[in-house]
């Protein structure tokens, strides 16, 4: 195994403060999001996409974000099954409805709706499901949250239209991470 030296994205954001502005979070999350959208490409999900599973790296050219932990990951195998209906695996508070409902369910689009959890907190400075114990938090992620425009008022309105999307218990609604990715080139969100 390669030795990483840094610290994770949830240990980078409570140094920072609890938030980070919109152009640091990206330039944080955007290589994440291209590795990610290769593995998806490849037909593999990761299924576990937090904060603490993308680690940024100190490297003689400077910080490099890795994603960690495929351990629950889903590969596409044909007829093979990989995962046991009714069984709850992953972080309840980054899990999209289909997840919470099975688990075997969940294909590319979780991650996409993981991510939208991850720039939501980094922006907003908390979850946007924070529902009371296990069940509070699984009931939670079938509403739509807060409006990130209240908790980030300097974020582009661009990005927050981007992390709607992301969030849209309509999984078909949601962009694809190599979208995701194209869109945040496309836009200077500073």
């Amino acid at each position: 195994q390669e030795l990483l030296l840094g610290e994770d994205l949830c240990g980078h954001v409570n140094r920072k403060g609890g938030r980070v502005p919109a152009r640091a979070a990206l330039e944080l999350l955007l290589p994440a999001i291209d590795g990610v959208a290769h593995a998806h490409d490849r037909g593999i999900v990761h299924r576990d996409l937090k904060p603490e599973n993308i680690f940024l790296a100190r490297t003689d050219d400077g910080v490099v974000p890795k994603v960690l932990d495929f351990g629950i990951s889903k590969v596409k195998t044909g007829n093979l099954r990989t995962t046991v209906t009714g069984s709850v695996f992953g972080t309840p508070g980054y899990m999209p409805p289909e997840q919470v409902r099975s688990f075997a369910d969940a294909d590319a689009r979780a991650d996409v709706w993981a991510l939208g959890v991850l720039v939501y907190e980094c922006l907003a400075g908390r979850r946007p499901f924070v529902g009371r114990g296990l069940g509070g938090m699984l009931r939670d992620v079938l509403r739509p949250p807060p409006p990130l425009r209240d908790l980030a008022p300097g974020a582009p309105p661009p990005l927050l239209d981007l992390v709607g999307r992301a969030l849209s218990t309509d999984r078909a609604a949601r962009p694809s991470m190599a979208e995701i990715a194209a869109i945040l080139r496309a836009h200077p969100f500073g």
